[in-house]
């Protein structure tokens, strides 16, 4: 569920909140995530549609640490989707975004009008 989250929110940054939700966060599948991950970018919209609001991971089946399953088909007929590589496969890509954020200005004036709007967005502190 993090993880779903943390590709909306990342997504949210990336891209104009003119493109909606779901078509930012497949765009950020299939601009930061591995090419393997291409294929299953509108699943995995739904995926995370229904892992948050039905607690339901439709069209994937979970299984953890299976690095020789990740996206292979199960035997019931959906995606495997192995936590440790998803995470990692996250991690690289919110790494490179971040990466752009720092020196790209277009990438900067996009998170700030994001962070700076509450109504779809807002500020983020850190309270250390």
């Amino acid at each position: 569920m993090c993880c779903v989250s943390a590709i909306d929110t990342l997504a949210a940054y990336r891209y104009d909140k003119s493109a909606g939700p779901g078509k930012r966060f497949e765009q950020f599948i299939l601009n930061y995530f591995p090419p393997a991950y291409a294929p299953h970018a509108k699943n995995l919209w739904v995926f995370r549609c229904r892992l948050l609001h039905n607690f339901s991971p439709a069209h994937f089946s979970l299984a953890h640490d299976s690095p020789s399953a990740h996206l292979t088909k199960s035997p019931g007929g959906d995606t495997i989707l192995s936590d440790r590589e998803f995470f990692a496969d996250l991690d690289a890509a919110a790494r490179r975004f971040f990466g752009e954020v720092e020196t790209d200005p277009i990438r900067q004036d996009l998170m700030n009008a994001r962070l700076a709007d509450l109504a779809e967005g807002g500020p983020i502190f850190y309270l250390g």
